[in-house]
C-alpha cells in the first residue's frame, strides 16, 4: 500500500506530482509565502481595536497619521446654526443630512401649508430636529474621540 495519496508533494528540492504509484514529469515551482503572511488556511488575527489593518498586504495610505480630535462645542455651536452641520463635521454625513432634511421639512409645512399645521406638525418636528441635532453633534464629537484614543 503507499503511503501517500495523489498530490502536490516536495521532491527533491521541487514540487513534483505523486500519482500514488510513482513520481510523475510535472514539476512546479515552490510557493514561498510573503514575509509576515500566515501559514496557508490560517486567519491572521485582527489588529488590535484603533490600529489600521492590513489593506492589500500594505499599510493604508495615511497609517501612523494622528487623527484630528473633534471639538464637541464647535459641533454643538454648528448645529445651533444649522441643525445637521455638526454631525457632518464629525464624519457623520447621513444623520446630518435626515437633521438638515426634518429641520427643513418642518420649516416648510409651516411655511407651505399654513398656520393650520403650527401646533400639530411643523413647529415642533423642526424645533425638535433643532434640538436633538445639537444633543447628537455634541455626543457624535465626544464618541469620535474616545474612538480615537483621546481622553474624554
Amino acid at each position: 500500500m503507499n503511503e501517500h495519496a495523489p498530490g502536490w508533494y516536495d521532491h527533491e528540492g521541487e514540487r513534483r506530482y505523486w500519482d500514488g504509484q510513482r513520481w510523475t514529469h510535472s514539476t512546479s515551482v515552490p510557493q514561498i509565502p510573503a514575509p509576515g503572511t500566515p501559514p496557508h488556511g490560517q486567519v491572521p488575527p485582527p489588529p488590535p481595536y484603533g490600529q489600521p489593518g492590513a489593506y492589500g498586504g500594505q499599510a493604508p495610505p495615511f497609517a501612523g497619521m494622528p487623527i484630528a480630535r473633534k471639538e464637541p462645542a464647535l459641533s454643538l455651536l454648528a448645529s445651533f446654526f444649522v441643525p445637521g452641520v455638526g454631525q457632518m463635521i464629525n464624519g457623520d454625513t447621513g444623520p446630518g443630512l435626515a437633521f438638515l432634511s426634518a429641520y427643513l421639512g418642518g420649516l416648510v409645512a409651516v411655511i407651505c401649508l399654513g398656520w393650520i399645521l403650527i401646533g400639530f406638525f411643523g413647529i415642533p418636528v423642526a424645533i425638535g430636529a433643532w434640538i436633538w441635532s445639537m444633543i447628537d453633534a455634541y455626543q457624535g464629537a465626544v464618541r469620535f474621540n474616545q474612538r480615537a484614543g483621546y481622553p474624554g
